[in-house]
């Protein structure tokens, strides 16, 4: 019962909080993005149209993992009790974070394509190529995370994709997460190395853009990984061991900390992307103005 208190406090004031600072996110972002950060712009308001439904809907249903019904339990606002209502939120959750990640990775990718043409021109179909291999290997992690979780409820006729995603979730599930660790891990490098190339071709305006949004990128990327990726090892690794308290633990601080990676990422974003952080320290000086103008006793 203490747990669920304290599950409920912490998804209700991370709601809260969300609530206040998704509108002047997403008002700084349309606002303050040059136009070279539309790609940017684009992809992060993606991820915050994914990351608002999942922290909309955990805030409000508060989800706790029962390994022995194998099912989410409600002690939000909502009281749902049909198993299906279980399976939507696991399922938002879950693909929500995987594809926030590779989006983050999308970006990045991005950012070297912009810098590597400036220096050496080269063919499209590389970096298309790249990114319809992301898209199709998150699909089938989605699709098989979306079967697994609703394996009680698939019809007769989807039973033998159950079967067959059981034999091989766990081995893809590690090798596409290895696969996510080294691809940010190469691209962090290009990008850092390409971008000392760029500086000798590019004005310093367009560098410290360069450099500014990969830095916004690559703290997002950190935040992913503490918030999503590390917690969702730990999940394939605590339904490896069979351990059932290992697996009620590990699922509803992966589902807290996925809610939270949102907010993360955007106090990080405000934070290394200048513009953003210039309105925003605007924004609140005019409201500190008004707040003492409103509370002035004469």
């Amino acid at each position: 019962m203490a747990f669920v208190l304290f599950y409920q406090c912490f998804h209700y004031t991370l709601g809260v909080l969300t609530l206040i600072v998704a509108p002047i996110f997403a008002v700084t972002m349309v606002k303050k993005s040059a136009s070279r950060m539309s790609s940017y712009k684009k992809l992060m308001s993606i991820i915050m149209v994914s990351s608002v439904i999942s922290t909309g809907i955990t805030a409000t249903s508060v989800p706790v993992f029962n390994s022995e019904k194998m099912v989410y339990e409600f002690h939000g606002f909502f009281k749902l009790v049909e198993n299906y209502y279980s399976v939507i939120v696991a399922a938002v959750i879950t693909v929500s974070g995987t594809i926030n990640t590779d989006l983050l990775l999308v970006i990045l990718i991005n950012r070297f394509d912009n810098v590597s043409t400036t220096i050496a021109p080269k063919s499209r179909t590389v970096i298309y190529s790249i990114y319809a291999l992301i898209a199709i290997t998150s699909f089938l992690e989605c699709a098989q995370l979306v079967i697994l979780i609703a394996q009680s409820e698939l019809p007769l006729a989807l039973r033998p994709f159950r079967r067959m995603v059981n034999k091989v979730y766990h081995g893809y599930t590690l090798l596409f997460l290895i696969s996510r660790l080294i691809g940010f891990i190469v691209i962090v490098c290009l990008n850092i190395r390409f971008g000392r190339r760029f500086m000798k071709n590019a004005s310093s305006k367009v560098v410290r853009l360069h450099r500014m949004l990969t830095r916004a990128t690559i703290a997002n990327v950190i935040c992913a990984a503490v918030f999503t990726q590390i917690p969702m090892l730990i999940v394939v690794a605590a339904i490896i061991s069979r351990d059932k308290n290992f697996i009620d633990t590990s699922v509803n601080i992966m589902t807290a900390l996925q809610s939270f990676a949102f907010f993360a990422d955007m106090v990080t974003t405000l934070y290394f992307v200048k513009p953003f952080r210039e309105y925003l320290l605007k924004l609140l000086k005019y409201f500190k103005v008004f707040w003492c103008m409103f509370f002035s006793v004469e």
